[in-house]
């Protein structure tokens, strides 16, 4: 059986790279990505079903979102001998109408509105381990933003 802390870290460290800057979607921050589709439904929160592989609402963005972060998330148990088949649930909460919440971690305030992403991993063994950081986020403005040149073959805005 798994060590329930080494669950812990997984979604420590999942957290950490889902609200990386490195997490884009042609090249922009995928979370204002997200924020600018959100805006469009006017809806706050985004769901994302990793082991399901689906999201809630339906957004353009989360088919990509979701296979990404199923990889990033098998890499990550792999390095702690879990197996995927090992998590009854594996889930990513972004909550753009969140307001002040007892997070684990805060992200200093640099642009934006404030957002919580809620990271829940729940084994077989009915263990729940869970990392919520809150920070900062605008919705998506090209006009304000640098498109990373590293981007990823995925054309998701026009050129």
């Amino acid at each position: 059986m798994p060590s329930h802390k080494h669950l812990k870290g997984v979604a420590t460290n999942f957290a950490s790279t889902f609200l990386s800057r490195n997490n884009d979607i042609d090249g922009y921050w995928a979370l204002g990505v997200i924020r600018m589709e959100l805006e469009a439904t006017e809806a706050t929160v985004l769901t994302l079903d990793l082991l399901a592989g689906s999201g809630s609402p339906g957004l353009r963005c989360v088919a990509l979102l979701v296979r990404r972060y199923r990889e990033v998330l098998e890499r990550l148990l792999t390095g702690v001998d879990i197996a995927v088949e090992e998590l009854k649930s594996a889930t990513v909460e972004l909550d753009f109408d969140a307001g002040d919440r007892d997070a684990d971690d805060v992200v200093p305030q640099i642009w934006g509105e404030p957002f919580t992403c809620t990271v829940r991993l729940i084994g077989l063994w009915g263990v729940e381990r869970r990392r919520m950081v809150t920070g900062s986020c605008a919705a998506h403005d090209s006009s304000r933003e640098r498109r990373s040149i590293r981007r990823e073959p995925y054309r998701y805005f026009a050129e």
